[in-house]
Formats: C-alpha cells, sequence, structure tokens
C-alpha cells in the first residue's frame, strides 16, 4: 500500500480520534507527557496496517511528534517498531481477496511480522498492462544461484524418500553459497543464506551446521548462515518476518525445511498448493529471492520404479517450481551414505548429469562429497538412453536379452532395439550362445569396458544415419559381425545358393541378423534382410548382382 493509502485508513479507523490526536497534534496528556510512551502508541497505530519498516518511518517522520531523538536514533526507531511488532497479536487484511495475513505478532520472546497485506497495490505490486515491444530484454545473462541447477528468484526443490539426507544435502549447499565455494563440482554465487527450519529445533539445527561445516574444513558455519526455528509458529508469520529479514540481511537464498510442515494444509490438493506458491514464494520471487524448497515423496510400492516418483502430493508442487532434484540413496554402510542426485526438472536450460554423492557421518563432523559413479549405478538410470544403458549393463559381463531386461530396468522390446542399434555401430557382438529355452542370442561389448569413463564418456552408439552404407555391418573382426554358428549357418547357406558374391551375401546376412536378433538361422537373417532392401533395391537386382551377372 502506498503511504497515503495507510494515513487514509488510519483517518478512517474506529479509533481515528486517538490516531489524529498523536499524528496531527502531537498531544501527549494521555501518557502523562512521556514522548516515548506516545511515540510507541502511534507506531502501534500504523503497525496495525503496514509492517514495512521503511514505510513506517516515513509515516511516523510525516507526524507532528516526530522529533531529532527518532531521526537520529536507528536503535531507537528499531527498538519502537520490535515492541510493536511484539505486542500487535491481530493485523489488518483487506476485503481485496488477499489472504497474506493470518495472523500477527509473536509468541514468547520471538519477533513477529507480517508480509504486505496485499498483492495488489501500490509500488511493486502494482498490476500494470505493457506491450512487449516497449520492453528491453535483459542485456546479462541469467544469474545462477548455482551453475545449472538454481536461477536467482526463482524456485528449487530437492525431494526423495525419508532418510536419504536431503537436509544435510541443503545445509552443505547454504554454507557453500554462503562462503561462494563450488557445491558439489558446480559454481556458486555467494550471497547470505536463510535457514526455515519446520521440522527440528536450534539444538539440533545448530548440531548438524557445525558438523557440516567441520565437514567443510571450518571451525564453525559461515557468518552470512543464518537460522529461524518455526517451531509454534503460523506458516505466514514465520515468511513475513523471513522476508523482512531477508531484505535486512540481504539475504538470497532461502532453504525451506519441509514444504510438507510449512504448508499448513493438503499436500494433495492442488488449492491449497496454489495458494502456498502465489502467496509466500511469489513474494519471495518478486523481492528476487530463491526458495530452495526441502520436501518428501510417497512410500515406494511394489512394482514402482524409485526414479519414477514425484513429491508428495500435488503434480503443482513440482510445476511451480523451476529446477526440481530427486535424492536417492544407493548403498547404505556403517557411517556413510552413498547417493545419487537425479535432475529430474529444469526451465532455464539442460539438466545436469547424474550425480554422485558419499555422506560420511564421523563424529562432530560430516563430509559431502562427489563419488564416480559406477556403471550399475548407471545401468537403470532413466536419464540415460537406452542405448547407453545396455552398454553399461554389459560392463558386467555377457549376457542375454533377458539379463539386460532385469540389469537395466527397460522393457524387452526396448532392449532388443538398443542391441540391433549397437550391433550395427559395432559395439557389441553376439558370443555364439544360445539359450536353449528362448533361442535367443548372447551378446557381449566389442570395444574395452567403460569402468571409470563416467557418464560424460560413454562412446556414442551410431544411429542408423548416421552410417555410410544404413543396412551393413563392417565389423571384420568379428566376422561380418557375426557370432561362430551365424558364420557357419551362413557359409552353409550359401553353398546352396547360386550365388557367386559371398561379400555381399555375408553382409546381408549380417544386417539380417542385426535387425532381428531372434533369427534362428542364416535363411531366416536373409529373408529379414531382403524384405528390408525391396523398397529400394529391387529383388531381381540384388539377385542378378549376387550371381556375378
Amino acid at each position: 500500500m502506498s503511504d497515503e493509502r495507510v494515513l487514509e485508513l488510519l483517518r478512517t479507523a474506529r479509533n481515528k480520534d486517538k490516531f489524529e490526536r498523536l499524528y496531527y497534534q502531537g498531544n501527549t496528556t494521555a501518557y502523562g507527557g512521556d514522548e516515548s510512551a506516545a511515540d510507541q502508541a502511534l507506531v502501534n497505530l500504523i503497525y496495525f496496517y503496514t509492517q514495512d519498516e521503511d514505510q513506517i518511518d516515513r509515516i511516523f517522520q510525516g507526524s507532528a511528534p516526530c522529533r531529532p531523538k527518532w531521526e537520529a536514533r536507528p536503535d531507537y526507531r528499531e527498538r519502537t517498531i520490535d515492541k510493536a511488532r511484539e505486542s500487535i497479536t491481530e493485523l489488518y487484511q483487506p476485503d481485496d481477496g488477499a489472504k497474506l495475513i493470518v495472523g500477527g505478532g509473536g509468541r514468547n520472546g520471538h519477533k513477529g511480522a507480517s508480509l504486505s497485506p496485499s498483492l495488489i497495490g501500490e509500488g511493486q505490486g502494482h498490476l500494470t498492462i505493457e506491450r512487449f515491444a516497449d520492453i528491453k530484454p535483459p542485456n546479462k545473462p541469467r544469474e545462477f544461484v548455482i551453475e545449472g541447477i538454481a536461477v536467482k528468484g526463482h524456485a528449487v526443490a530437492i525431494f526423495g524418500d525419508g532418510g536419504v539426507a536431503k537436509s544435510t544435502l541443503s545445509q552443505d549447499a547454504g554454507q557453500r553459497i554462503a562462503r561462494g565455494e563450488s557445491w558439489l563440482g558446480h559454481t556458486t554465487k555467494q550471497m547470505p543464506v536463510l535457514l526455515i527450519d519446520f521440522e527440528l529445533d536450534r539444538e539440533e539445527q545448530s548440531r548438524r551446521a557445525y558438523e557440516i561445516a567441520s565437514g567443510q574444513g571450518y571451525s564453525q558455519p559461515p557468518d552470512a548462515f543464518f537460522y529461524i526455528c518455526a517451531a509454534g509458529f503460523k506458516t505466514r508469520d514465520v515468511f513475513s518476518f523471513a522476508l523482512a529479514q531477508c531484505k535486512k540481511k540481504g539475504i538470497g537464498l532461502v532453504i525451506v525445511d519441509s514444504l510438507g510442515v510449512a504448508l499448513q494444509g493438503d499436500a494433495e490438493s492442488s488449492k491449497d498448493v496454489l495458494s502456498f506458491f502465489r502467496e509466500v514464494e511469489g513474494v519471495f520471487r518478486r523481492e528476487g529471492i530463491t526458495l530452495w524448497i526441502v520436501d518428501h515423496q510417497s512410500k515406494l510400492q511394489v512394482g514402482e520404479r524409485y526414479q519414477n516418483k514425484t513429491m508428495f502430493g500435488s503434480v503443482y508442487k513440482s510445476n511451480m517450481v523451476r529446477s526440481v532434484l530427486q535424492v536417492e540413496a544407493t548403498e547404505r554402510e556403517e557411517g556413510a551414505l552413498n547417493l545419487v542426485v537425479r535432475h529430474k526438472k529444469m526451465n532455464f536450460g539442460p539438466m545436469m548429469d547424474l550425480l554422485g554423492v558419499r555422506i560420511e557421518f564421523e563424529y562432530a563432523r560430516t563430509v559431502v562429497k562427489e563419488r564416480e559413479l559406477a556403471p550399475e549405478d548407471l545401468a537403470e538410470e532413466g536419464t540415460l538412453n537406452a542405448r547407453d544403458r545396455v552398454l553399461l549393463a554389459l560392463e558386467d559381463g555377457a549376457a542375454f536379452p533377458d539379463d539386460l531386461v532385469e540389469r537395466t530396468g527397460l522393457a524387452k522390446k526396448t532392449v532388443k532395439n538398443a542391441l540391433t542399434k549397437l550391433h550395427k555401430a559395432g559395439k557389441v557382438a553376439h558370443t555364439g550362445n544360445v539359450d536353449p529355452r528362448s533361442q535367443a542370442q548372447e551378446v557381449s561389448l566389442v570395444s574395452p569396458p567403460l569402468k571409470g569413463q563416467g557418464r560424460g564418456h560413454l562412446p556414442e552408439a551410431q544411429d542408423d544415419d548416421a552410417e555410410e552404407n544404413p543396412t551393413l555391418s563392417d565389423n571384420r573382426s568379428c566376422g561380418y559381425g557375426l557370432s561362430k554358428n551365424q558364420l557357419e549357418s551362413a557359409e552353409q547357406f550359401f553353398d546352396v545358393l547360386p550365388f557367386n558374391d559371398k561379400e555381399t551375401f555375408m553382409r546381408i546376412v549380417a544386417e539380417g541378423y542385426a535387425r532381428d536378433l531372434d533369427c534362428r538361422s542364416a535363411s531366416d537373417a536373409w529373408c529379414v534382410a531382403v524384405s528390408g532392401r525391396r523398397d529400394s533395391w529391387a529383388e531381381e537386382d540384388l539377385e542378378a548382382k549376387l550371381r556375378g551377372t
């Protein structure tokens, strides 16, 4: 609200006579001539309508009782406003649909505050309409809080099952950002950070903060890392106070631990979730402050895959944040935890690669560090394409298609399609072993194992369109890419055919095997390959070529 609007409300309130005696006349009679008591009474009246400290100061300076003590003593101004915050238990709520204010001052000696009463008011919250052609585009790139993960002013969510160290990772990130240090290999922009704790208490969070600081090589948390214990307070009051402190201390990142508790509503209700993001996250975003939201996911049910889980409740939770991280524990050891951090969403660029993390819990020390991901970590990873997952699964040794289905979590048809492309690209070959029940061919890697190379070094499986001849495999070292049994079958089939060009024949048979891994003989492979060529190469021309005529 504008200053004039606040004054108008004060002049028309039920206690307007009291306001006019204090504001316009400077009458201190009702306070026994005590000017400080009169100052406090006037500030209390103003505070009911606005909790913006700068606005309170401006309005008070226009009053009759304003004197040098108020103007020259910042400590006096702050103390007077703080007393108003502690004593006012109800706040003005306009009848304009805004629901930012549901309560007033603090309890138990803690300070309370409130967000601006209305999203539709003067100044920054004032609605306007503009032509895009009149708006100048930004002349600088987006500002990241964490490179590739968190953009300034836009909410980030980190979620996962219980006990996967989401809060520890969040605190570790917060302390790194407060010092301007990289977090798990990603650069950060230094800024003050605030942790709002809805789940634990001051003692436990301070213990965790010092343990993480020790793991980072410091004796204490950074000076620019702040804490608010939200236990026992209304959510709106907490965020109101937090916003005021962010403005005062220049805080750029706020960790909310956790959304489920902070929501104070039904997590499965789109109305409650959208209300939180409109009335809380939206206000912080407008101030350029990033919310780092910690959340949970529902329990894993039989047949479900962990990485397919989402944040618990309404889909709007993930829809309303711009970057989403999922944390999964892959191995639990005594005193240590191996995790993967999966980037599930990023609205402002590409998603980061799967991140391996190890947390070591020592006495009075918690170490959070990157770890190299093993092939088994990546083989089932849905963020990799099917061919990369099959390649990684084959690092454990030769396998039949059914084995690869189990190792990768892919559908059998997807595995077979991936193997076909990898076979044609010369990445895998048949070993000659056949499953007696399914008659499926066993396959193994042709190239050296990928261990230690990491996801960023996976060899690209060549697409069909990228080959010079998209229908022929030129893996001479494996006998046209055929296994020993396939090669023998092809030799026998060639001997009974009236063909002279063995080289072309073998290549076509190899193509058939690559197209359909269920081919049981060279004749089957021949039929598959030839049927796929008829559109571009007439059958009689093919036979003429093979006859050498």
